[in-house]
């Protein structure tokens, strides 16, 4: 894959979304280059959250911006699943059965 293909990807506009969210949420560059130990500057290049920095952000904004949203190539939202473990009573009938 090349550089077109991969600033192309789906996720990525997500993401700088995201990130673009979050630094609205946190207070601006220079507040989350501080808690990242960068400069203003550096942070206000970022296209999306460089990997190192992620929870970073993500703590920086109280999570109303999540790593998930940060970063989708990197961390995978758990399914849901609705299936609920036996309970006891249901696992002693069966066994009985």
């Amino acid at each position: 894959m090349n550089w077109r293909e991969r600033a192309a990807s789906p996720w990525r506009d997500k993401a700088r979304a995201a990130w673009e969210r979050a630094a609205l949420e946190a207070g601006g560059f220079a507040r989350v280059g501080r808690l990242c130990g960068i400069s203003r500057q550096a942070v206000g290049q970022w296209d999306i959250v460089p990997p190192q920095h992620v929870l970073t952000v993500e703590r920086a904004c109280d999570g109303r911006v999540s790593k998930f949203e940060l970063r989708p190539d990197l961390y995978i939202r758990p399914k849901q699943t609705t299936k609920r473990p036996p309970s006891h009573d249901q696992a002693r009938l069966a066994q009985a059965g």
